[in-house]
């Protein structure tokens, strides 16, 4: 009977942790940002510390508060300092890597399926995590010159995150300004840019 809280808490926080990996790696960021960045980390910590004090005050075994607390302890500093976008981020950017520079050889030589500005990834690379977008936005100038974004983030409205690559030297420049800025946007490697728009 008395385990039975301690599951709680322990299931609870790993469906917490569970729920931003998906808000993340889905077309849903934004409410990761404001779930995980525009609410205060402290407030958030406050409500299972506060449902830990109330049980121990209700005569529950204390053994059951130790374990808790560490372990709600533990699964937010992994959920707001460890499991952040910017290493979920870094985690696609080093998994992803050699299939984006293949679809960029498939994008200069005209060889991806899609109209428009909007194309389809093949099948046989799709990226990681695979229920990602399978779509990216490429724009060609003078039919030498194409900057692609693989999508991180879609976003709402106009926003959305992303890896960019671009040979175009205008839009080099202006990445390259951007990044210069100092704002939430990093230059990856030569021709390429994560962009936070």
């Amino acid at each position: 009977m008395t385990k039975q809280p301690t599951r709680i808490v322990i299931i609870t926080l790993l469906s917490l942790i569970l729920f931003r990996i998906i808000l993340h790696y889905t077309e849903f960021g934004f409410f990761e940002f404001i779930f995980f960045d525009l609410i205060p980390k402290w407030s958030l910590f406050l409500l299972p510390t506060i449902f830990l004090v109330s049980r121990s005050l209700k005569r529950l075994p204390i053994k059951n508060a130790l374990i808790e607390f560490p372990v709600t302890a533990i699964c937010f500093y992994l959920l707001y300092y460890i499991l952040t976008p910017y290493r979920f981020d870094k985690l696609d950017w080093d998994t992803n890597y050699v299939k984006r520079e293949k679809i960029v050889s498939l994008a200069k030589a005209k060889q991806l399926k899609g109209a428009g500005f909007r194309y389809t990834i093949p099948d046989s690379l799709t990226l990681f995590p695979f229920f990602k977008s399978k779509e990216i936005n490429i724009k060609t100038t003078k039919d030498t010159f194409v900057t692609i974004t693989f999508y991180t983030d879609a976003g709402i409205n106009d926003h959305y995150s992303g890896f960019v690559f671009t040979n175009d030297s205008d839009e080099i420049e202006h990445l390259d300004r951007k990044v210069e800025a100092r704002g939430n946007d990093f230059k990856l490697q030569p021709n390429w840019y994560q962009v936070h728009e």
